[in-house]
């Protein structure tokens, strides 16, 4: 753990302190810092725990006392320091770090990737975060399928790319029924964005059926709105159908009988349309192939 992990506090510590107890904030402070650089993790989580009775909203102090208890093993105290760190303050990216790391020494590896990809949603630059989210994946139940996934990224050169890997993680925690964790890394990619419509289309179908899975359906039904939309604008026709499928039976399960009805008629207008293409592609390739033969064999006979 480098040094910078242990001198994080401002060494006023917050504007509402007055004189003497800023004075006794700023020695806690250093003495705490000194301890965890000495290895003397039981002695610095006393002194953070004393200059936050003098200091209790400052998170950084709830930080560096969870990397102080992670050192100790306990990983429990740990995540509730993080966790009140990123309470304090929802828009700086180490709570979110501190947060994952504690979740996956606790063995919770969904919940640790939500963690580290919601700490990207704040922060996409953060080189700390997105390793460390290449790090659990690595090491979670996940590893197996997302492995070599993340090989074709890095051949593809994006493996530094925040919403291509959140959105991969993403999909894998659905596929293995970690619907909840999944909502919260896809929703992640999708503060980051992307410009590719394809791509964010992929993510509205993924987070419509985890939602969907959670009983949620208004938010279900949003996101495979969302869907059928990016399918229309990209001309894809199987993708509607797909998307109209899905909202017919999403209105039907919340009693919207007669836009279910509406929905699935889409269906299977579209349907048909994908029927005919593909027939139509069909015969052009028997076509196609019957005519090289022909030529073939005629060049044969000459």
């Amino acid at each position: 753990m480098s040094q910078r992990d242990f001198s994080e506090v401002e060494p006023t510590g917050s504007a509402s302190l007055g004189a003497a107890s800023r004075a006794l904030f700023v020695e806690k402070v250093r003495a705490s810092n000194a301890a965890c650089q000495a290895g003397d993790f039981t002695t610095a989580v006393a002194l953070y725990t004393d200059a936050l009775t003098l200091d209790p909203a400052n998170h950084i102090l709830y930080s560096n006392r969870s990397a102080a208890r992670l050192k100790q093993g306990q990983f429990a105290a740990a995540l509730q320091d993080a966790t009140r760190a990123r309470e304090l303050c929802p828009n700086w990216p180490k709570a979110y770090y501190r947060q994952g790391v504690a979740l996956q020494c606790l063995g919770r590896h969904g919940e640790a990737l939500a963690a580290f990809s919601s700490g990207l949603g704040v922060e996409p630059t953060s080189r700390q975060l997105l390793a460390a989210l290449v790090e659990a994946s690595l090491k979670s139940p996940l590893r197996v399928t997302l492995e070599p996934t993340f090989r074709q990224l890095e051949a593809m050169k994006l493996d530094q790319s925040p919403f291509v890997l959140i959105s991969v993680v993403g999909q894998e925690l659905l596929a293995a029924g970690q619907y909840q964790a999944a909502v919260t890394v896809l929703e992640a990619a999708l503060r980051i964005g992307s410009c590719s419509l394809k791509l964010r289309g992929s993510v509205f179908s993924a987070l419509s059926s985890a939602h969907w899975a959670l009983s949620q359906l208004d938010a279900a039904i949003n996101y495979m709105q969302q869907d059928l939309a990016v399918a229309k604008s990209l001309g894809d026709t199987a993708g509607e159908c797909r998307a109209h499928g899905n909202l017919g039976a999403a209105y039907f399960s919340q009693g919207s009988y007669k836009d279910a009805l509406t929905a699935h008629r889409y269906q299977l207008v579209l349907a048909m349309k994908c029927k005919v293409s593909s027939r139509f592609k069909f015969i052009v390739f028997q076509f196609s192939s019957q005519q090289n033969q022909d030529e073939s064999n005629t060049k044969v006979s000459e």
